[in-house]
């Protein structure tokens, strides 16, 4: 028995031969004096030869008739929903960023409008895939199956890796339109013309089952990691980036051509691809966007979330670990997913594990995002959640040992969860000894008046099992292993009083213990290296807190020690301060000239290492540090001053050009 396309039209959509573009071929085949056939298929018949020889034959042949055609379908698929698909694309950023932790975004404005041109473009592009492959005359199939796809591919959403399905496409859906993907097509048409139970499935069916058993990357594809990256330098055009990840399943948004081309003017774009069944390189697996000069994320293919497959996680490390920013972004990565899995088991009143908890609160380090703030989900989910009773777990101590509040201290207190300043007159009075924990600050009224923290006898026994002090919005230092939490929310117009009291407790408990460990781990604390890109701001803010006295106790502590690491943290940032003050330069140059000789080459070198213009500020203000470089006669140093010897204005030219023989 024949197969007829029109009949199965007919028996997936009753009404087609009612519809107005069959109705009015009708009436232009009876103002021709041709005579109309009776059956409804033969009406849909005679309409499909009239859309094929305007949607294939004159398309092909007329490059404007089928731009024509691109704008009708553009019209009636995407254009009346140009303010639902931008909404739609935003949502789903937002919950993007905030999982990231760049916290709440929101598009307003301008930054709406653009965010609505790129996804209307992505769109045309995709559909127009979709209309170019489907006229060309170069294509096999018959009409009947063409119309078929077509007006069944506008309704589906992208394909979901994970449930090997396809999601329905609502008016506000911006993803692209499905990919083309010929072979699955084929098997389609294929398997309809056979008849059975397979042709009675849905479109959506038909198309999921035929990717899956016939799509680009199979199990046999998975298996395979040899290939080659390739890079796409920021600024280029986007067509061959966009090329190559079309008809591939990929499910990044990389694939929306407005967004591949954004996406290259923030950065270089990597990807690597793998070999397809003719061992060329052509199967997208892993992706690594650059934001600038830092990674901006990595995305794999296993699933619909882009995480990498596990035969490709050592080829993404390998290539990432060579690029700026990756040890950051590896950890920032994990902690976003760690996070998320956190924020999902809390939503659906799970348990959460020890472990788990000692990461939301923070215990032994901050949890890392790629946003400029703490991820809001951190307070969110810690508002759901009773406090007493999670730390209690985290530190293993009884509800009742745990204090909420200053009045609740007592002498079983080991945890005190108040963010205000304790009195260590109050804690000796009261003979408080356990504390090992206080999220505030301490003080002591001293005879100058002043609140430095004196480690007296007194004072030394009741602090005795003391192991953290600071608040989570100022310093969270450990006593121990001062520096280990960072300081880049610092506000030291509100908390200036707390922060040089913690200052003092810190270098008076260096001073007393003698501990080295201590000492360094406060100057990295100081410096703030984790993230480096703030270490400049959290040093300046500090600094600023300090008093002379404190600055000085802490130069005569490195100075004690003398290792170049305290060194290279505490003075290598003075020399970056804005307003550097001549006092700041005599501590440093001073501290420094005691040091041995392959010491100091080693310090000032690491000042010069980022080969930025920063640092000429501070020169040209001061020509005394010019001086002291001088002597040193760095080839480093050197180097830098030659390449800037133009930036230098005023006394320090002069004082440059005066001793040019040593540059």
């Amino acid at each position: 028995m024949n197969f007829n396309g029109a009949e199965y039209l007919i028996n997936k959509d009753p009404t087609i031969h009612q519809k107005p573009e069959v109705r009015y071929t009708r009436v232009q085949r009876t103002l021709a004096g041709e005579k109309n056939r009776g059956k409804s298929s033969d009406q849909v018949q005679d309409w499909l030869e009239v859309l094929e020889q305007t949607h294939v034959k004159r398309a092909s042949e007329d490059q404007a008739v089928k731009e024509k055609i691109k704008t009708y379908y553009h019209k009636q698929y995407i254009w009346p929903y140009k303010e639902d698909i931008t909404r739609g694309a935003a949502k789903v950023e937002a919950r993007a960023a905030r999982e990231m932790g760049f916290g709440d975004i929101a598009y307003e404005g301008e930054a709406l409008r653009q965010r609505q041109e790129i996804a209307v473009v992505d769109l045309e592009k995709s559909l127009d895939s979709w209309i170019n492959y489907l006229t060309s005359k170069n294509e096999q199939y018959p009409i009947w199956f063409r119309y078929y796809v077509f007006t069944n591919i506008v309704k589906l959403g992208s394909y979901d890796i994970d449930k090997q399905e396809f999601r329905k496409r609502t008016k506000d859906t911006f993803f692209p339109f499905p990919d083309i993907d010929r072979g699955a097509l084929a098997e389609v048409q294929t398997q309809i013309e056979k008849g059975g139970p397979f042709a009675n499935k849905s479109f959506a069916e038909q198309y999921a089952y035929a990717i899956k058993t016939n799509g680009e990357i199979t199990p046999e594809l998975r298996a395979e990691t040899r290939g080659e990256w390739r890079k796409y330098d920021q600024g280029t055009k986007p067509d061959e980036l966009w090329e190559s990840l079309q008809n591939k399943g990929v499910p990044w948004c990389t694939r929306g051509y407005a967004t591949a081309e954004k996406q290259l003017k923030e950065g270089d774009f990597y990807v690597y691809y793998t070999l397809d069944k003719l061992g060329q390189p052509t199967i997208p697996r892993v992706a690594i966007r650059m934001d600038g000069d830092y990674i901006g994320e990595v995305r794999g293919v296993a699933d619909n979330s882009q995480n990498l497959e596990a035969n490709m996680t050592d080829i993404a490390r390998e290539k990432y670990n060579d690029l700026p920013g990756a040890e950051h972004y590896e950890k920032a990565d994990a902690d976003m997913k760690q996070l998320g899995v956190i924020e999902k088991k809390n939503r659906e009143n799970k348990e959460l594990t020890r472990e788990e908890l000692k990461f939301l609160y923070e215990v032994e380090r901050d949890i890392l995002g790629f946003g400029y703030e703490s991820d809001p989900r951190i307070k969110k989910i810690k508002s759901t959640r009773d406090i007493r009773l999670d730390l209690s777990i985290v530190y293993e101590v009884s509800q009742s040992q745990i204090a909420l509040e200053l009045d609740e201290i007592n002498g079983e207190t080991i945890i005190s969860l108040d963010d205000h300043l304790l009195n260590v007159e109050y804690l000796i009075k009261n003979d408080i000894t356990n504390l090992k924990i206080i999220n505030g600050g301490l003080y002591q009224h001293n005879e100058s008046g002043d609140r430095r923290i004196s480690l007296s006898s007194e004072s030394a026994s009741v602090l005795r099992n003391l192991e953290r002090i600071g608040n989570q919005d100022v310093v969270n230092a450990s006593i121990d292993h001062l520096g280990s939490y960072s300081v880049e929310r610092l506000s030291p117009e509100r908390y200036q009083d707390r922060c040089s009291g913690f200052i003092d407790i810190s270098l008076n408990y260096i001073a007393n213990k003698k501990s080295h460990d201590s000492l360094t781990g406060f100057t990295h604390f100081l410096t703030a290296t984790e993230p480096e890109e703030n270490r400049f701001r959290v040093f300046n803010t500090l600094w600023d807190v300090m008093s002379p006295d404190q600055k000085k106790e802490l130069y005569d502590l490195v100075e004690e020690f003398g290792d170049s690491e305290n060194y290279k943290y505490l003075l290598g940032n003075v020399l970056y301060r804005p307003n550097i003050s001549t006092e700041d330069i005599n501590f440093t140059t001073s501290s420094i000239d005691r040091l041995p000789q392959d010491k100091q080459e080693e310090i000032i070198s690491q000042w010069f290492r980022y080969d930025d213009q920063e640092i000429l500020v501070n020169i040209n203000l001061h020509p005394e540090i010019i001086e002291f470089l001088a002597e040193k006669n760095i080839p480093l140093v050197n180097r830098y001053f030659e390449k800037y010897r133009t930036k230098l204005t005023g006394q320090a030219l002069s004082v440059y050009i005066g001793g040019d023989e040593n540059y």
